[in-house]
């Protein structure tokens, strides 16, 4: 998910079909002619959008907070009901690796939302391996596309993040709801959302998917139409899983993360010690992404103080020009 504050990434808020890396935002992403993007109710347009081909490309001219108000615009359409459970044997070779690989998307996707949030993107990653799009396996879906410069659906599988060894009571909790969800959990809140992005970019994509939630920093879309169905996610799980040969899992080497125990002083500043502790839930963007920056996410020189309110800005989305393909960014969705 490109687009932002610094020269940092967002850490553990990704995008779902593109995961979003923060570029200083007076840089544009793409440039060239505006093409507007129709909601991609065939499965031709549909597979346009996931293999396109700059897939984490975002809307240039935003800060992240007045993309966090641009997003919030966007008229939430009613999910379609839960799709049916997903459940994989406790026992097995398949099983092993789906649970790990479903781990490092809970873990370096949503390492630090709310259990809620870390539930949905589990619920993005089973919903894909259903859907005729997407491939038919766990590790098959999260790791689509990292073998790319541009194509990864998760970020985190191509911008180096599995070089850095989780945090082990955040990877234990982002393991215990991967397991959950192989177990038949279904989260009603995002129903049949296959892609998910941060509020803080509008990726090019958005406009042809439709929301449904936007838990903790994450904003939830489903295909449209008939695309979108709980119908729609009838493929058989393929199994012959197959975990990418990088890092993510603790003792693979690599620099500790930590989670902060986010405070607030007297004067309401933000205060960050590190310790593995309850962070308290933000509430607004700007909360967000104050935490953010509390957590060394958006790099050691960005000065929270700074942070303005947000203004309101009116963007026209637009794809990116094949020419411009290039860097890749953090959507989970595209």
């Amino acid at each position: 998910m490109p687009a932002g504050l610094g020269a940092a990434k967002l850490g553990f808020l990704a995008t779902g079909l593109v995961v979003l890396a923060l570029a200083p935002h007076t840089a544009p992403v793409h440039t060239g002619p505006a093409v507007a993007r129709k909601p991609a109710t065939t499965l031709a347009a549909a597979r346009q959008v996931v293999q396109g081909s700059a897939p984490n490309a975002v809307l240039p001219g935003l800060t992240p907070l007045t993309a966090a108000q641009n997003n919030a615009a966007v008229p939430v359409t009613a999910p379609t009901g839960p799709v049916r459970p997903f459940t994989l044997a406790s026992s097995g070779d398949d099983r092993a690796k789906a649970l790990t690989c479903l781990t490092q998307a809970v873990y370096y996707e949503a390492g630090f939302e709310p259990t809620k949030g870390q539930e949905a993107v589990a619920q993005v990653v089973l919903n894909r391996v259903r859907h005729p799009i997407f491939p038919h396996s766990v590790c098959g879906v999260v790791f689509q596309g990292s073998e790319l410069k541009t194509g990864c659906q998760f970020s985190f599988t191509c911008d180096g993040a599995l070089a850095r060894t989780p945090q082990p009571a955040a990877w234990t909790r982002a393991r215990k709801v991967a397991a959950q969800a192989l177990d038949g959990f279904v989260l009603k809140d995002v129903g049949s959302a296959t892609h998910y992005h941060t509020e803080f970019v509008v990726p090019w994509w958005r406009s042809t998917v439709s929301k449904v939630a936007q838990i903790g920093a994450h904003i939830f879309y489903r295909w449209p139409g008939s695309l979108g169905l709980p119908g729609a996610f009838n493929m058989r799980y393929a199994g012959n899983e197959r975990v990418a040969p990088k890092p993510g899992a603790p003792g693979s080497g690599g620099g500790l993360i930590t989670a902060p125990d986010v405070t607030r002083t007297a004067d309401g500043r933000v205060h960050a010690t590190l310790a593995m502790a309850a962070v308290p839930e933000p509430r607004t963007p700007r909360e967000r992404l104050l935490l953010l920056a509390s957590q060394g996410a958006l790099g050691a020189n960005f000065d929270p103080a700074k942070l303005a309110p947000p203004k309101p800005a009116a963007v026209a989305e637009t794809s990116p020009p094949a020419s411009e393909a290039a860097a890749p960014s953090h959507a989970a969705g595209q």
